[in-house]
């Protein structure tokens, strides 16, 4: 992974945490129209806070919510 990428896989990670941390619970669905990411790049920064501890996961109706720890 290039470093430009590690930056921007990042960046978006704080775009997420943020959205979050000011709103609560969101559906995958929702962070990405709330973000305009792709779907990799939403997956790719969840990947990132998941490493990091720093997401909550809950399944319902078959589809998925998160939240911060």
């Amino acid at each position: 992974m290039s470093v430009n990428a590690e930056v921007e896989i990042g960046s978006n990670a704080g775009r997420v945490w943020s959205l979050l941390n000011e709103e609560g619970t969101k559906s995958v669905k929702e962070i990405i129209k709330r973000t305009k990411f792709s779907e990799l790049e939403i997956y790719l920064s969840v990947g990132w806070l998941a490493r990091e501890g720093k997401l909550n996961f809950e399944e319902q109706n078959n589809e998925m919510y998160l939240s911060l720890k």
